[in-house]
């Protein structure tokens, strides 16, 4: 019974962390298509 509540704990950690780091890659591709978006508008405004 002990190893059923520990494994589901450890479940939810392992979940737990990787909801973190997609919202961190989620944040760093928000970022970086912004910065392109900002490339692309400072190259169509030069021509």
């Amino acid at each position: 019974m002990n190893s059923k509540i520990a494994l589901d704990t450890g479940m939810k950690l392992i979940l737990q962390i990787l909801n973190h780091e997609l919202l961190i890659l989620n944040l760093f591709g928000a970022v970086i298509i912004l910065e392109k978006k900002i490339e692309v508008d400072m190259i169509t405004r030069h021509k």
